[in-house]
């Protein structure tokens, strides 16, 4: 025996469930975006950004030096350039909606004399 079935709303749900307040369902482009924004921090000054995402990136993979210490690199700061092309513009073309990233570091070249 074939089952059919009724789509038409006049089904009713039956909730087994002791908590009646259902929760709205947020936003989820606005949530992504947000936690984009975070991860970012593009519109933050450098010296005022938190240690979260690409900040702490390039926070625990710097300083880096040579096996012999002397030569360190350290990072000071990143910036974000303002996309190229807008993005209706490079939907259309079929190119990356893109931006570059430019990171700013201090080479330091450590004199040490041999002892010998």
């Amino acid at each position: 025996m074939a089952q059919t079935r009724n789509f038409d709303n006049s089904l009713f749900r039956k909730s087994f469930s002791n908590n009646f307040d259902k929760e709205a369902i947020p936003h989820l482009i606005s949530v992504q975006r947000e936690s984009y924004e975070k991860f970012l921090q593009a519109n933050v000054k450098p010296e005022e950004r938190e240690n979260v995402g690409i900040q702490s990136v390039f926070n625990s993979f710097f300083p880096i030096s040579d096996s012999s210490n002397r030569l360190t690199v350290e990072f000071i700061s990143y910036d974000l350039k303002s996309p190229k092309h807008e993005s209706s513009e490079c939907f259309s073309a079929g190119r990356t909606f893109s931006s570059s990233l430019s990171a700013q570091l201090r080479l330091i070249l450590w004199n040490q004399e041999d002892a010998n």
